[in-house]
């Protein structure tokens, strides 16, 4: 039971699958958290909210896309903190990933991580572009042929560059179609990367470790 106590909200399964074989790479032993899938960012910021309001949860944390902007992103869940009397909290998302250890409030930990880097824009497959082992040379080559589809025949969205690009690559590997998860776990990517050592960490910071202090650069503090 006291596993279920710990809950990491997230946008879809391919972030549940990413993050659980992320966590299994590095820290084999039970993962400390239950990964709550909640299908959309809309009924993510639901759920995080509601767990805020009251709940059996001890440490709670989502994950979640910037997409086109981080601005469209951090500020509803900086106020749903801010309501919910988790103060101060930064004004800025930390680049290595939010935890607020607050044990007067309902949830006396809290974290947010948004994809890909808390800092740029982007998603989940910017996020795992990094895990590609560096000088793959099937990676540079589904580059270039994603890049040299004719305008007529291009279906995608520039935005959406990187995923095409990704799941070129992994359509081309020797278990065609693998999903990001299993890709992790068969270690096509790289999981001792320097953006998936730095997002674990982030999870033992969240679910495992202790009390965080943080930058006095915030807001919402009296």
């Amino acid at each position: 039971m006291a596993l279920a106590r710990n809950v990491l909200l997230v946008e879809g399964t391919s972030d549940s699958g990413v993050i659980t074989n992320l966590w299994k790479r590095h820290y084999p032993e039970d993962q400390p958290f239950e990964i709550d899938v909640r299908f959309g960012l809309s009924n993510v910021r639901e759920a995080f909210t509601g767990f805020l309001v009251g709940s059996e949860v001890q440490r709670l944390g989502v994950v979640v896309d910037a997409d086109e902007s981080l601005e469209t992103r951090w500020p509803g869940f900086y106020q749903a903190l801010v309501v919910r009397g988790y103060r101060p909290v930064p004004k800025k998302l930390p680049g290595d990933g939010l935890v607020l250890h607050r044990p007067e409030r309902s949830v006396s930990t809290v974290g947010v991580w948004v994809m890909p880097d808390n800092q740029d824009p982007g998603r989940l497959e910017d996020f795992v572009r990094d895990l590609v082992p560096v000088g793959d040379r099937l990676w540079e080559h589904a580059g270039t042929v994603v890049d040299q589809i004719p305008d007529d025949l291009r279906r995608f969205r520039a935005i959406h560059r990187t995923k095409a690009h990704v799941y070129t690559w992994l359509a081309w590997q020797n278990e065609p179609g693998l999903r990001l998860g299993p890709a992790v776990e068969r270690r096509l990517l790289d999981s001792d990367a320097p953006h998936a050592v730095g997002f674990v960490s982030w999870l033992r910071r969240l679910f495992v470790e202790g009390p965080v202090t943080h930058p006095d650069d915030v807001v919402g503090s009296r």
